[in-house]
């Protein structure tokens, strides 16, 4: 198991972006079966794709700092315990695990069968939930500290700027300014919009 972080950072709903990044995560989630105010990617518009893509191409520490262990869901402890092994070598091998040092975003997760950012998602909206957060200020940034744990096991370590977690809500909810569709014109590379 890997180094316990400790969540007793205050915070408060009367701070906006605080207030509608909880909300968003938490209550509205895309992930399936999560909320009853929840509404999926694909009624905003989105494949599971696409919604990859798009993050990676708006946000370049998604398209750089996202490291992921695939899972296909087995609960069986050992499984669990060998999962979180895995994701506490990638926090060990970026540095995210007794403190964070820098001012790097680094996103580790369990990538279950969904897919990728689901993971992502999922992995969020788990650790707002369990209360597994803490949001700290570095040099005039707001920061967001976030834990998935299942059955006492790491499944995931998220260090994301505030600016960062309003902009995946942002590309979310604006699939007709973000969705790009990559098609192949006699040779020619060409991005269309959804319509």
């Amino acid at each position: 198991m890997g180094v316990q972080w400790v969540f007793d950072k205050d915070f408060s709903f009367e701070d906006k972006n605080f207030a509608d990044i909880y909300r968003f995560y938490t209550i509205e989630t895309p992930v399936e079966n999560m909320s009853k105010r929840g509404i999926s990617l694909a009624k905003y518009g989105w494949n599971k794709k696409s919604i990859t893509n798009a993050l990676k191409r708006e946000i370049p520490s998604l398209n750089k700092n996202w490291e992921t262990i695939t899972t296909k869901e087995n609960k069986k402890k050992e499984y669990l315990e060998n999962i979180a092994q895995d994701i506490s070598a990638l926090c060990k091998k970026n540095n995210i695990f007794e403190e964070v040092s820098d001012r790097r975003e680094i996103f580790i997760h369990t990538n279950s069968k969904n897919n990728k950012t689901l993971s992502l998602l999922h992995a969020i909206r788990c650790a707002f939930a369990h209360g597994a957060f803490n949001r700290v200020e570095f040099y005039d940034e707001w920061f967001y500290f976030l834990e998935n744990t299942f059955s006492g096991n790491l499944k995931g370590r998220i260090v994301a700027k505030e600016v960062t977690l309003l902009k995946i809500m942002e590309i979310i909810k604006n699939p007709e300014k973000y969705y790009r569709k990559e098609t192949k014109n006699k040779g020619k590379k060409t991005t269309s919009r959804k319509r």
